[in-house]
């Protein structure tokens, strides 16, 4: 050992302190609730997955070959929008089934 290594290294006969935890009670979301929450979000996510992946393909085949024409910026902007329109539909499901 370097006498660097040999000075930051804490003393043989120091005790460890435990950081205290931050949450004072149990844990708040349990592995049930998460797949649950995980259920119901793909149950929403289904009325949504073809419009999600046509606006993915588009995008990335806009960005892959681009040309700065008016055609490949119109297509684009429909991928952008209708995959944010249908992102924010999706959550909004989510949080309010119905």
């Amino acid at each position: 050992m370097s006498d660097d290594e040999e000075s930051n290294a804490p003393p043989s006969g120091a005790v460890h302190q435990v950081v205290p935890r931050l949450q004072s009670g149990p844990a708040q979301t349990t592995t049930s609730e998460l797949a649950a929450g995980l259920s119901r979000w793909m149950d929403a996510s289904n009325s949504f997955i073809y419009v999600e992946l046509a606006s993915l393909v588009l995008l990335f085949a806009c960005v892959a070959d681009w040309y700065p024409t008016v055609w490949h910026k119109y297509a684009l902007s429909v991928a952008c929008v209708s995959l944010l329109v249908c992102l924010i539909l999706q959550t909004a499901e989510f949080l309010v089934p119905g």
